[in-house]
């Protein structure tokens, strides 16, 4: 009931926005009205246009390993804290403040949009960091710092892509760069998930060390993207 009513809310806000649109010509509707038409020529639209490509793949790249940390939380309540449904309630619930305040705190630190593609690596890097201590201890009020912390990272780079990518993405290809920024991000969490219980389920390793394993991947893959990929991004 209250996840419905959270739903109204936000229909509510969206309904009261301005929201500037051009309608796609009877011609372009013609041409387009397979819909395989459209998904390849936004597949092409963010090969030929990095600075585009780069925000679309923020999410995607995060998620790759957070997918599976998130999820491990659930056993972390359970293995753990020994606190089941309540334990994970309060680990989502610094989940969830952490991903709201983050962004807030992180428009203020970095106000020009012309470094944020760099932040979003540090973010990885930064939320990474936080995972490992949440692996290596079993105190709850450190878990939630760690957690909120973590998230707060990831709430930044969540918006930070986002609105990059509005900005970026033309009219005619942002609701293609949307639906393929979030395909790839659905694929990296299942895969990031699949893998991670799999991990687990046949003790490959512990629930501690999997969770150091996973956060010291993340903070490889934020350091790749401050290598290789924010380098090239001069918008």
């Amino acid at each position: 009931v209250l996840n419905s009513a959270s739903y109204l809310l936000s229909g509510w806000f969206i309904y009261l926005a301005e929201i500037p649109q051009s309608e796609m010509s009877a011609a372009e509707r013609h041409r387009t009205r397979n819909p395989l038409t459209g998904i390849l020529e936004g597949f092409r639209f963010l090969q030929e246009n990095r600075q585009v490509l780069r925000p679309a793949l923020a999410k995607g790249t995060f998620t790759i390993c957070s997918g599976a940390l998130v999820y491990m939380l659930i056993i972390v309540a359970e293995e753990i804290l020994l606190m089941g449904s309540i334990g994970l309630g309060l680990l989502y619930a610094a989940r969830g403040v952490g991903t709201g305040v983050g962004p807030i705190f992180a428009r203020r630190l970095f106000r020009s949009e012309s470094g944020w593609v760099q932040v979003m690596g540090y973010c990885m890097v930064f939320s990474g960091i936080c995972y490992f201590f949440v692996g290596q201890t079993s105190s709850l009020i450190w878990m939630l710092i760690f957690v909120m912390l973590a998230h707060m990272a990831s709430g930044a780079n969540w918006v930070m892509s986002t609105v990059l990518l509005q900005r970026r993405a033309p009219d005619v290809f942002r609701g293609r760069s949307f639906s393929t920024e979030w395909l790839l991000f659905t694929l990296s969490q299942s895969l990031s998930v699949t893998i991670a219980s799999l991990i687990l389920e046949f003790g490959w390793l512990t629930l501690q060390e999997a969770i150091g394993v996973y956060a010291v991947l993340l903070c490889g893959i934020g350091a790749f993207w401050l290598l290789k990929v924010a380098p090239e991004d001069t918008i």
